[in-house]
């Protein structure tokens, strides 16, 4: 995928970092194997990485309305290709033969409150997602689109609240 549809660099970080907050949380659950909301954070966004491949054309034009919009790509995706990024990831997840808790983190990232079998971990994924989004805000001369506001079940879900956020930034350090 060329780095003028998809930005690697951006992509990577965006996960790898969204991992690293999925992990701290849930630390701050005290779920067990936190390691594996490490993997549910670095993944949950693959869709988009087969989006792009598929359909190139259309995901850089996706970008460009976002960003003239103000809006999310998420958002962009449904309307203009009547599905979106983590739709194709839980897919992808589902023939893999994944978890079902990682099929749902995947998902239903933005979404949590689809999920049965993991709720937990969707809502920390969901949350974890924003809290990268949030730290991502003006790098790489990247239009800053409002972070979504985290669904209020997945506070009630992790009995967290927004004092964490200080928290998993000092540890995971900035982007």
């Amino acid at each position: 995928v060329p780095d003028e549809i998809l930005n690697k660099v951006r992509f990577w970080r965006h996960s790898l970092y969204c991992g690293v907050i999925a992990r701290l949380l849930a630390e701050q659950c005290h779920v067990l194997h936190s390691e594996r909301l490490f993997v549910a954070g670095l993944l949950h966004d693959i869709g988009k990485l087969v989006i792009a491949q598929r359909l190139p054309i259309e995901t850089k034009n996706i970008a460009l309305q976002a960003e003239s919009e103000g809006r999310s790509e998420f958002e962009v995706e449904q309307d203009v290709l009547g599905f979106n990024h983590a739709e194709v990831g839980g897919e992808l997840m589902r023939a893999w033969n994944m978890p079902e808790t990682l099929f749902e983190s995947v998902a239903y990232h933005h979404a949590p409150q689809h999920a049965e079998v993991g709720l937990m971990e969707t809502c920390l994924i969901h949350m974890a997602n924003i809290f990268t989004d949030e730290a991502e805000q003006g790098l790489d001369m990247k239009a800053d689109i409002p972070t979504p506001k985290i669904n209020p079940l997945v506070w009630e879900i992790t009995g967290l609240n927004e004092s964490v956020k200080e928290h998993v930034f000092r540890e995971a350090g900035p982007l």
